[in-house]
């Protein structure tokens, strides 16, 4: 039995151009986008209740945020559009923030990860396991085992960077890069 309908939706043309971004992040996986817009329009709704309830921020005075997959996913998209020069630093942030909600320090952070890792240069912010997992992934997905090694190699300065400053070994990051060459280096035809 076939569960499925057509649903035509007429959209305002910025709102039409951030479904349509949120569309090829999912790779049209219609499941995902109603996710992702089910899980911003969540977050929004809990932020506004706090709001009006008079909730305290976290330390800092500032609300804490976590980053969220969609988020992660989205600063990779639009990071490459930056890299290939369609965009700025500055519009690439505005736009992961537009379509994610995601705080424009975290998604610059990303953005400038991302583009020091195609370049195999240290970086200095650091990002979730999760985030360099799917950075790393998909960098090798999209532009092939060269860049790839290049992403661990920033990836690996930054974790001697990080223990230098923090003292605090990143244990969860070299494992995952041990994994991520054994799985996807192997598998390259030599």
């Amino acid at each position: 039995m076939d569960h499925t309908r057509t649903l035509t939706i007429h959209l305002p043309e910025a709102l039409a151009a951030q479904v349509d971004l949120l569309l090829q992040i999912s790779g049209g996986d219609l499941d995902e986008l109603a996710a992702t817009l089910f899980t911003r329009h969540t977050e929004q709704s809990v932020q506004a209740l706090a709001q009006r309830q008079g909730a305290a921020p976290a330390a800092g005075g500032r609300a804490r945020a976590d980053i969220t997959p969609p988020m992660i996913a989205a600063s990779y998209a639009v990071a490459k559009e930056v890299y290939s020069g369609a965009l700025t630093r500055s519009e690439g942030k505005d736009r992961v923030h537009a379509l994610t909600g995601m705080n424009g320090n975290s998604a610059q952070d990303y953005i400038n990860n991302f583009l020091a890792m195609m370049d195999g240069e240290v970086y200095h912010r650091t990002m979730s396991t999760a985030a360099t997992a799917y950075f790393l992934r998909h960098i090798h997905a999209d532009y092939g085992a060269e860049r790839f090694k290049l992403a661990v190699g920033a990836t690996q300065q930054h974790i001697a960077y990080y223990q230098a400053i923090s003292g605090a070994p990143s244990r969860k990051r070299v494992k995952l890069i041990e994994a991520l060459q054994k799985e996807l280096l192997q598998a390259e035809p030599q």
